[in-house]
Parts: structure tokens; sequence; C-alpha cells
């Protein structure tokens, strides 16, 4: 009967301290940086009856075996303190005694009156890592050289570098329009017989000279090159004068773009940059010419436009801090 009491007593005792567990996590349901126990009962040695026959064992109770930590990781909140931090993981905050390193979870940190990161409620001081806030030749620093605590240095000031280089990362659209070089091209090819002319295709072949060419004919070259610098210039004809001789003073006249003659007899002009350009091409004969080609059914149009590809923009704001 003794024993039984004593068992059952054993079992109110170690229930008791599991309540005390319990109620301290309540009670500390809002200590920044507590974690919360557990209770883990063990079982008392156990009395031997009749060892010599047939040996029984008979429990004799309870006790608490351990009372264990719950390291899982909390939920963070927004405070607006300043000096307010919450820890990620598994690590803890270390701190300067003056005698010895200790550890926590709680981030509620305070300035004392010689500006160092403490723990209010203590006074401890708050251990840097490393070399941290130190500096270096191309960074100032914050903190003293050799010194774990971290210092706070309100009102402190830093010299001010001008800023040499901004990076911008992005994804430039796949399906943005590329760059284009404008292009000009006879509205009506070049054609002697019928067929396309060629470089070596006299002036005077053409189906549209209208009045054979003579020595002392001049064909006037006017416009303008990509860039809207005016081109004006003139070609000293013959009857020995070729459409490749006229393309060859076409191209020699517009430095920023280039003249060459389709397959299918057409003069192009083709400008050297892309984008956005004023390019234009006239040939007219010149006053008092013997000779006459009809120059408006050759006259060049734009059959492609120049353009600077697709673009992307965005405003961003730069200042000092």
């Amino acid at each position: 009967m003794p024993n039984a009491l004593l068992t059952g007593v054993s079992g109110l005792v170690a229930h008791q301290r599991m309540l005390d567990v319990v109620s301290n996590n309540l009670a500390n349901m809002n200590t920044v940086g507590y974690k919360a126990r557990r209770t883990l009962f063990a079982d008392l040695f156990y009395a031997t009856l009749q060892p010599a026959t047939f040996p029984n064992q008979i429990g004799t109770g309870t006790r608490v075996g351990q009372v264990t930590k719950n390291f899982s990781q909390g939920n963070s909140e927004q405070t607006g303190e300043l000096f307010d931090f919450a820890i990620q993981g598994d690590g803890f905050f270390v701190f300067d005694t003056g005698e010895k390193t200790v550890y926590g979870r709680g981030g509620a940190f305070g300035l004392d009156d010689e500006g160092f990161l403490v723990d209010p409620g203590s006074g401890y001081r708050v251990v840097r890592f490393g070399t941290a806030g130190e500096g270096d030749d191309s960074n100032p620093g914050f903190q003293v050289r050799g010194l774990s605590r971290i210092t706070v240095p309100f009102g402190a000031s830093i010299p001010g570098e001008s800023t040499t280089e901004i990076n911008f990362v992005g994804n430039l659209n796949a399906a943005s329009d590329e760059p284009q070089a404008e292009v000009l091209t006879s509205v009506r090819p070049f054609k002697s017989g019928g067929a396309a002319a060629t470089s070596a295709t006299l002036m005077n072949a053409l189906d549209s000279n209208i009045t054979p060419y003579i020595a002392g004919d001049v064909l006037e070259i006017t416009g303008s090159d990509f860039d809207g610098s005016a081109i004006s210039t003139t070609l000293a004809i013959t009857a020995a004068t070729t459409v490749g001789d006229l393309v060859a003073a076409i191209d020699a006249a517009y430095p920023g773009s280039t003249a060459t003659l389709s397959t299918n007899g057409e003069i192009v002009l083709t400008a050297n940059t892309e984008g956005e350009t004023v390019l234009d091409l006239r040939v007219a004969d010149a006053v008092g010419n013997t000779g006459e080609t009809d120059w408006v059914n050759h006259l060049p149009v734009v059959t492609t436009a120049g353009a600077g590809g697709g673009t992307f923009s965005t405003v961003i704001e730069v200042f000092d801090v």
C-alpha cells in the first residue's frame, strides 16, 4: 500500500512540474526571442519480486526526465523600432558581458550612453562578426578596428564620392523591331531593248532615253545624304557614258551612303547608317543639253524606311544619400 501511494505521488509531482513548464510558456508568450519548453517524462527504477523463481518487475513511478526547448522558427512582425532585429534560421545573437560571451535570440536592442548597441534588459553589448563595418581602401568604415562591439555613430559624416559607374540590368523584348538603314530605289527600272540595264549599258541605249546625249551634255545630281547634308554635283556625259558611270558618280557624291545597280536595272541608294534619315536623290538633265532622258519614270522612292529599332524607356530617380 505505501508503494502504491508513493508511485501515484510521483506522477502527481511530475505532472505538477509539467504544468509549471506550460504555465511558464504561457507567461512568456509575448517575450521577444523566447523559446517554448516541453516536458519529457522518464520512469523510475523497477522493483523485482520473487527473483529466484518467477521474477516480476513492478514500476515505482515517474519523474521529469528532461525539459527541452523548441527552436522552430517563430513569426516575425514589424515593430517600427530602429534597433529591433529578428533572426531567420538557427543562429544566435552574440553578447559581450565584459567577462564572457553569451548567446540569445531576442533582438530588441537599444543604444547605451557610449553609442554601443546593447540588450537594454541586461546591458550586454552586441558583438559583430569578423571585420564587418571596418572599411577598406574603397569603402569608408564606421566601426573601430579591433573592437568587436557594434557602435552606431549618430552624427558622423562620410566623405562623398562622385558616382563613376551605374549598372542597369533588364530584358529586351525579343519581338522588338530591328534597326533598319533607309533605302531609295528607282520607281521603275532602267531597260534597254526591254531587258534590264547593266553597268555596261550606254545611256543612249536606254528605252527611256528620248534624245541621244552628245559631248558637252551634263547630268545634275542633287539631294541630301543620310545626315541631311546637301548633295549637288554634275556628271559630264557623252555618247559613250554608261549606266555604270552614272551609278559611280552618285556613289561618289554621297559619302554616307552607297549606290548600286540591281539585277532588275534599278538604281539603289542605301544609307550606311541605321536609323531615321532624310536621304534624297534627284537626277536631271542640265538646261541646254542636247540629250534627254525621262527621269521622272526613274524617280527614286523610299522602299525601306530607316528606323532605329524598338525602344524601351523608364524613369529612374537618382539621388545622393
